[in-house]
């Protein structure tokens, strides 16, 4: 069943971010930087398998972030950077578990994940990298980044949009203090070569945003364009570059890459508007966090400089240990100046005035933290379901304990289609089965708590753990085992307890004992 209302699923989250890293293959590039056409049918498999959301959800994804990890460090060449990436992509990851968890949504997919990049994608992404970048030591590559902080990002020029592919491409060439042809054909003019010549040809298309290069063509451009200069006819066109700088290259350039990819389905889906939103957020944000990170970078290093700790194992131990306790202070500060001021905002004792109140804001929860409440705040109104949607699932959920007949039930399902609210077709499904339920008819619940588990998957918020319960004990009443077993791969992926299981491991005894104790026990109150 097709729900196109609430969050995204964690599957199709999972698949965006190996199409825009360049993990997943192409047509015109069949196995891209996999290296056999059996690990490209694995990959496959995985996320088709997150997809389903089967059992085991949480192993296969924990596969494809292990294989994100392979794919990152054979693409970098750095060991920090790709445990960088994988810890990044978990931060975030619990975040929007988190979301999904909590958060109601009456919008379809497009709009939900549009108001999660105007608000809290954005500042979360930029958090999870910079603190497991100071976790795992990155500077420690001795890797170099265009002077441009923001690099990463889109620029814009009145019509133009400046991608970070051709910003990451030019400080390339500026790096070796050559130019674009010269970069990928040094004897141009000398003599012709084909390949060299369609190096040239593909790096000023993708420059000059007329084409969009798979991650594969930029690496291989890149390797065969550093071995022409080495061996150029022309002196002035040599240059040596070392195994390391290329692949500080290759690294710039995926990472260029990925955010050009990123950004430009950002850009198709909302527009050039929410796009410069966006990435104002992003810049925002990452200056503010910066300017945190370098005052504990410098203490850090005094440290470790009047401590006289030298071995590089001391040091990654020193920067991983430090940063933990730092985000760890940092976090209990959070929720205690958060718990502060949500005090404050019930006694009307925050100004309503715009500078006031931000102030109020930093001096609970740090620059960082009030830009992220405002900027909440801001777009909020977007979100906010209208008047009908709350009186609907109101009285949903008044029916799904108390409903006595079908009419009520066919009544409140009129009212939702006559109001446009489709998002809360799951609660008239839910108080379906549970009418059905206590009249012990569990073979037709069953079908009702089906639909309404699958249309409030990733939209009913909250509502989510009583429904994903009662629809893995309605699985066990009609002795559907594989239904039962995604019920309880789907609950504990998202962090939902499971009735009778609880915290025990998902092993198959466990979880047929469960399965047989659910076929005879009986919930009085739904």
């Amino acid at each position: 069943m097709n729900n196109e209302y609430g969050f995204p699923a964690i599957g199709e989250v999972a698949k965006e971010l190996f199409t825009c890293a360049g993990f997943l293959p192409t047509k015109n590039d069949p196995l891209g930087i996999i290296r056999s056409e059996t690990e490209k049918k694995s990959i496959q498999t995985r996320l088709r398998r997150l997809a389903s959301e089967s059992s085991e959800l949480r192993k296969n994804l924990d596969q494809l972030l292990g294989l994100f990890e392979e794919l990152t460090r054979e693409t970098t060449g750095s060991e920090r950077l790709a445990h960088t990436v994988r810890e990044s992509i978990t931060d975030a990851l619990e975040q929007y578990r988190d979301l999904i968890r909590t958060q109601i949504s009456h919008l379809s997919k497009q709009e939900t994940l549009r108001f999660m990049l105007l608000t809290s994608i954005s500042e979360r992404v930029i958090l999870s990298y910079q603190k497991n970048a100071l976790i795992f030591n990155v500077k420690a590559t001795g890797y170099q980044f265009p002077s441009d902080r923001t690099w990463w990002l889109p620029s814009f020029d009145k019509e133009d949009i400046q991608w970070p592919l051709a910003k990451a491409l030019q400080w390339v060439y500026e790096t070796v203090e050559t130019n674009q042809t010269r970069f990928h054909f040094p004897n141009h003019g000398v003599h012709e070569d084909h390949r060299l010549h369609q190096n040239y040809e593909n790096a000023w298309r993708w420059t000059s945003n007329k084409r969009f290069p798979s991650l594969t063509a930029i690496l291989t451009n890149i390797d065969e364009s550093v071995e022409a200069m080495r061996v150029a006819e022309n002196v002035d066109y040599q240059r040596e570059v070392s195994p390391h700088q290329k692949n500080n290259f290759r690294t710039v350039l995926a990472i260029a890459r990925f955010t050009t990819a990123a950004f430009q389905k950002i850009e198709k889906a909302y527009g050039r508007e929410v796009l410069c939103a966006i990435s104002e957020t992003l810049r925002k944000q990452d200056r503010r966090l910066r300017r945190n990170h370098k005052r504990f970078e410098q203490n850090l290093n005094r440290k470790l400089i009047a401590n006289n700790v030298r071995s590089a194992q001391a040091v990654d131990n020193a920067w991983e240990l430090t940063t933990r306790e730092f985000w760890k202070n940092r976090s209990d500060n959070l929720i205690a100046g958060a718990q502060q001021l949500a005090h404050l905002q019930k006694t009307d004792s925050v100004p309503s005035e715009k500078i006031p109140k931000f102030k109020v804001y930093i001096r609970f929860l740090g620059i960082h933290g009030a830009y992220s409440v405002i900027l909440n705040e801001a777009h909020v109104k977007e979100i906010y379901p209208p008047q009908t949607f709350v009186e609907s699932l109101q009285a949903g959920l008044w029916l799904k304990n108390h409903a006595h007949s079908l009419s009520e039930i066919d009544k409140l399902e009129d009212t939702i289609k006559r109001n446009g609210d489709e998002g809360l077709r799951w609660i008239t499904e839910w108080a379906r089965a549970t009418r059905l339920y206590r009249k012990e008819q569990y073979s037709e619940a069953a079908e009702h708590f089906k639909r309404a588990f699958e249309l409030g998957k990733y939209s009913a918020g909250q509502s989510q753990y009583k429904l994903v319960n009662q629809y893995i004990e309605i699985c066990a009443k009609v002795q559907n085992w594989e239904e039962f077993k995604k019920g309880v791969a789907w609950a504990k992926y998202l962090g939902f307890s499971t009735r009778l299981l609880r915290e025990r491991e998902e092993t198959e005894k466990s979880l047929r004992s469960v399965y047989e104790q659910y076929q005879l026990v009986v919930y009085p109150i739904l």
